[in-house]
């Protein structure tokens, strides 16, 4: 056993990129279990909005994400289109959950109260998507009508920002940084 590890400890230093040096740092797997956890909620609130709003079904909502690269074609194509869309959905949760991650030590202002800082921050998400990332891409622009933008507002607010805050203050401050 003794002699197994070994080999594995000294094939771990030759590789240039460490999978169980990856596994050691708690900051990116906190930070990619967070995102999955995010990118899950954000998933099932969107398509039951989508459902209860308009009677889209989830398939539907991410053949829109998929739209933000391949434009309509993302309706007629095929199922891959349907997987594409749920890709760029975690990549996007991902990434919003990894620069929470990494500012949070830094900026102190992060690291008041989680639910107002994960409020403000699930508004900045929506602001960002919609007024900056959605319009600059095969989507464009779109009209807002109300009931839909305070709804979506509120699943940026309860189902992403708040549980980015809570996750990364969690990761921060607690002893084992488990989440």
């Amino acid at each position: 056993m003794k002699f197994q590890l070994k080999v594995i400890a000294e094939i771990n230093n030759l590789l240039p990129f460490s999978i169980m040096k990856l596994k050691q740092s708690d900051f990116v797997w906190a930070a990619l279990k967070s995102g999955l956890i995010i990118g899950i909620l954000d998933a099932i609130a969107a398509s039951l909005n989508a459902y209860l709003a308009s009677g889209f079904t989830p398939d539907r909502v991410f053949r829109f994400v998929a739209s933000g690269a391949f434009g309509q074609r993302a309706y007629t194509g095929g199922y891959s289109m349907v997987w594409m869309g749920l890709l760029f959905h975690f990549i996007i949760a991902m990434s919003w959950t990894l620069l929470f991650f990494t500012a949070f030590p830094k900026m102190k202002l992060l690291q008041h109260s989680k639910i107002l800082v994960g409020i403000a921050y699930g508004v900045f998400i929506w602001v960002i998507m919609n007024f900056v990332v959605i319009p600059l891409s095969s989507i464009g622009s779109r009209p807002f009508p109300f009931v839909g933008t305070i709804i979506m507002i509120m699943i940026h607010m309860f189902v992403i920002g708040i549980p980015i805050s809570v996750l990364t203050s969690k990761h921060y401050t607690s002893g084992d940084s488990q989440i």
